[in-house]
């Protein structure tokens, strides 16, 4: 485990990140997941809860991230399944968003990924802009 401080002054945000052996999926996986958490931080420093909770537009920040920074998703970047046996309400939530991102992602992809460029990733921006309140610069 690596650690690294940035900011100054800030409170302290701590991000475990998997390294795959695959470089673009661990860097894939980066970027959603900073998209993801900034998305939760962004919310809670702006002073509205209802955002910072928002698991399914968290999730949508991330694969959004994944589609304008690298310009396409993988299928094995797709959040996972629902967590079924824990007794933690946060958990139970993120993951069951987690599984409705999925399936209302799943559907857009053609051989396991999903380019910006395509007819399917031109949906998902539209998607990604309605659901985040975004405007798409590409």
């Amino acid at each position: 485990m690596t650690k690294r401080w940035v900011g100054v002054g800030a409170p302290r945000v701590a991000l475990a990140v998997p390294l795959f052996d695959d470089r673009a999926r661990t860097v894939a996986n980066l970027v959603d997941l900073i998209a993801h958490e900034g998305f939760h931080v962004a919310g809670f420093f702006s002073g509205d809860v209802s955002t910072a909770g928002d698991e399914r537009k968290a999730y949508y920040a991330g694969l959004c991230a994944q589609l304008a920074v690298r310009g396409e998703i993988h299928m094995n970047s797709l959040p996972g399944a629902v967590i079924d046996g824990v007794d933690d309400p946060m958990v139970t939530a993120s993951s069951e968003a987690a599984y409705r991102v999925r399936r209302e992602f799943a559907k857009f992809f053609e051989d396991d990924r999903l380019t910006a460029q395509s007819e399917a990733g031109a949906a998902v921006i539209e998607r990604c802009e309605a659901v985040l309140g975004l405007t798409w610069n590409s």
